[in-house]
């Protein structure tokens, strides 16, 4: 029999639209989900259809499948295991369902739910949220629910502090009245403390990042974040003039399903690099996206002063319909610039993620090389989003590349803008973790 904790009943008794029940590991979250998941299933006089996710199939089966199956009664649901769909005694259906990367919840285009549950949400990335939120509709007489369950840390700890926690989120539409975030510790949940008295001392030996995170419940600190060089107060910038002897340099990271991401870049007298302009958008053909670009930098004054283009490298690949390549076309549009030809990108990751990451670095006395204006929406969003690539074997991980299954395109073009400088600031001179070959 579940029996709530207060700050279970409390989670259940919540009237938000979306609800975040949220802190230290140990504190009853994938029950309350569970259990949410059931009475809401029960709530009315009718079917309805909800579903729970967890980011892998492994991690959805080992835990909210068992639970669920070994909670309820045998004879009062029918289990299909190979859709992984469970049908209780009124009709009612609860999916389980999971999404390990941005493109997989696009499987679930065409589903309606009345109610969606999330464990762990922080192991989601915004836009798949997001997306899923997009699921959540119905034309029967009730109103649609969002509840989850999460630690902090992961790739969506930001969206999730900003939207739940601080209630500080800009996204156009936020109300924070449909939020509520209620804090579960290990200290809240008596039941583990008592049948596992060593679980705290385990949580104790952690590192430091992880143990804030999960025996404290912090929020402060994000575990697996890959830029910890990151400090929107020291990073982000008020847009500005750009002085005319700047010299302005292009980077571009090419998509269509995914986002296409293009940066203008400027650097100053010092060697300091300012983002300066973005253009981000997914949806278009190559040629659609140049002129759009071509006709908004014509616009704001700084096509004529771009001195170069860098591009992925992937680009150079030739179309076997056409027989030109990407990079053929956009020179063809004039985005050689002053040099005449796009240059490719450095494609060397953990190289150029340590340029980057040494650009992002300061001290309480020196400021970053590398800053960005508050009108690049998309790159100050996604950086501090980013975490380690964790390998699924067995082996340990050196952990110096990120997630490329993240929403990395902005980071990628940035990344090749640094890599094909000619000469670097006065602080790499001395850097033992950066060796870029000048030219």
């Amino acid at each position: 029999v579940y029996e709530p904790l207060p700050h279970q009943r409390k989670f259940h008794l919540s009237p938000a639209k979306y609800r975040l029940l949220g802190g230290s590991a140990g504190g009853g979250k994938t029950q309350a989900i569970i259990a949410e998941g059931i009475m809401r299933s029960l709530k009315y006089d009718f079917p309805t259809t909800g579903a729970i996710f967890r980011r892998s199939f492994p991690e959805l089966e080992g835990t909210i499948v068992r639970s669920m199956l070994s909670t309820l009664p045998s004879w009062f649901y029918k289990y299909n295991q190979s859709q992984h769909v469970l049908t209780l005694k009124n009709g009612s259906i609860i999916e389980f369902c999971y999404a390990e990367t941005d493109s997989d919840v696009i499987r679930y285009q065409s589903r309606e739910w009345d109610w969606i549950g999330i464990d762990e949400l922080t192991h989601f990335s915004q836009y798949q949220w997001s997306y899923l939120m997009s699921r959540l509709r119905t034309t029967k007489p009730l109103n649609t629910k969002f509840f989850a369950g999460t630690n902090p840390g992961g790739r969506g700890h930001v969206f999730c502090k900003e939207r739940w926690v601080t209630k500080n989120c800009e996204d156009e539409g936020y109300n924070p009245d449909d939020y509520d975030f209620i804090p579960a510790g290990v200290y809240d949940n008596p039941y583990l403390m008592k049948n596992n008295p060593d679980y705290i001392e385990n949580l104790k030996m952690l590192p430091e990042k992880e143990r804030k995170q999960l025996l404290e419940g912090s929020w402060d600190i994000s575990a697996g974040m890959f830029f910890t060089e990151w400090d929107y107060t020291k990073h982000v910038v008020d847009d500005f003039d750009v002085p005319e002897n700047w010299q302005l340099i292009m980077g571009w990271d090419d998509g269509t399903r995914e986002a296409r991401a293009v940066h203008v870049y400027a650097i100053d007298n010092d060697q300091k690099i300012w983002c300066i302009w973005e253009y981000y958008k997914k949806g278009e053909n190559l040629t659609t996206a140049a002129e759009n670009i071509r006709r908004q930098l014509k616009e704001n004054g700084m096509w004529g002063r771009i001195y170069k283009c860098v591009v992925d490298p992937s680009m150079k690949r030739t179309d076997s319909h056409t027989g030109l390549s990407s990079t053929d076309v956009l020179e063809g549009m004039g985005f050689g610039f002053n040099i005449g030809m796009i240059e490719l990108g450095n494609n060397k990751r953990v190289e150029g993620w340590r340029v980057m990451k040494t650009y992002l670095s300061h001290k309480p006395y020196e400021e970053p090389l590398l800053k960005f204006f508050k009108s690049c929406e998309n790159m100050v969003r996604t950086i501090p989003q980013l975490i380690y690539y964790e390998s699924r074997s067995s082996r340990s991980n050196p952990k110096e590349d990120l997630d490329s299954s993240q929403d990395d395109h902005c980071v990628d073009n940035c990344r090749y803008v640094l890599m094909s400088l000619d000469r670097l600031p006065s602080r790499f001179e001395s850097s033992t973790l950066v060796k870029v070959k000048k030219r």
